[in-house]
């Protein structure tokens, strides 16, 4: 009996604190392993044990393992936080110098970047930066205006305050001499 309880705590501890360390579980969740109703369930835990397993074991997995086994499913938020929208602004210049990109491919970079940092912000152009090589431009006295690239020659010139993008030039000349 003595040996089965201590298997018990080790089994418990391998699938619940290992995992847990290595992974960025949300709290809600994981205070909902202490429901009585998973205690008690064996099936739940074999469960939870294959998933810590095969390295699947994430706030979407773990949520939806909990509404599998109907444990306060009212309580389990899948939903994200609600993210700030940003308005994109557009000068005239841009405009201009958007509709004379000489191919298709560049304006789907364009659309591209709008896309990321409308959905991930800055932060995820630059953690691509053989792509984007994004760099922000201390030349301007009003901060925070950064370039992207959108091919080897024409780069996106574009200042982002709060919530607003505001796109200044999109050529492959004066952008690069600053």
């Amino acid at each position: 009996m003595v040996f089965k309880k201590i298997i018990f705590i080790i089994f418990l501890l391998y699938t619940i604190f290992i995992p847990i360390a290595f992974s960025r579980l949300r709290c809600d969740l994981l205070k909902k392993l202490e429901d009585p109703i998973v205690k008690e369930n064996s099936q739940f835990w074999k469960d939870y044990s294959q998933l810590a397993q095969n390295n699947h074991l994430d706030d979407k997995s773990l949520s939806e393992l909990l509404l599998k086994y109907k444990i306060s499913p009212s309580s389990i938020q899948t939903t994200t936080a609600s993210k700030i929208e940003l308005r994109v602004e557009t000068s005239k210049r841009a405009q201009k110098e958007l509709k004379n990109l000489p191919t298709k491919a560049m304006r789907k970079n364009y659309e591209e970047f709008v896309d990321i940092m409308n959905n991930s912000g800055i932060q995820e152009l630059y953690k691509n930066p053989s792509r984007w090589h994004a760099e922000k431009i201390n030349a301007y006295a009003q901060g925070n205006v950064y370039t992207v690239r959108l091919n080897s020659g024409y780069r996106v010139l574009f200042r982002l305050e709060k919530n607003e993008l505001t796109i200044m030039e999109v050529n492959a000349g004066h952008i690069h001499s600053l």
